[in-house]
């Protein structure tokens, strides 16, 4: 399990941008700010390939919580971790069978490199995150991609 300290930022609010804060209005100062906030958080790889997925400077609290533990109809438990971005594949159709967040539809997210299960985007209009099994992810040590 990775523990996460986090940042307080709403993800509800629409006045921000994926870093957390009020919108930079140059296309620039906003790369930039990423690039500062990712350089300083660890980042979160694929445990299975080590490819990039996010940083714990994404991570966000939903329903009050960063970490949520769910069981899905066909028994298996998840201790899932919220983030703003992920670098994932969503794949097949949104549903809302089933969600664990009430109003929200969902994906599975797939890891970009091995195709290995990872999660679930959830989407809300306007609002969007990622709930990320924490055990499939692992801190980067050094220059993994």
């Amino acid at each position: 399990m990775i523990p996460f300290p986090l940042e307080q930022r709403d993800p509800h609010r629409d006045n921000e941008g994926p870093l957390g804060g009020a919108e930079p209005n140059d296309a620039s100062e906003v790369q930039a700010e990423d690039e500062r906030e990712h350089a300083k958080a660890p980042r979160l790889v694929c445990a299975a390939c080590g490819r990039f997925v996010t940083s714990r400077a994404e991570a966000i609290e939903v329903a009050d919580h960063h970490e949520h533990t769910f069981v899905n109809p066909a028994g298996f438990v998840y201790k899932i971790g919220c983030f703003a971005e992920a670098f994932c594949r969503a794949e097949g159709p949104a549903s809302s069978n089933w969600s664990w967040f009430p109003g929200y539809h969902w994906q599975a997210v797939l890891c970009t490199s091995c195709g290995v299960q990872l999660g679930w985007l959830f989407r809300s209009t306007p609002h969007t995150f990622y709930g990320l099994v924490l055990e499939r992810l692992a801190e980067a040590s050094g220059e993994e991609s």
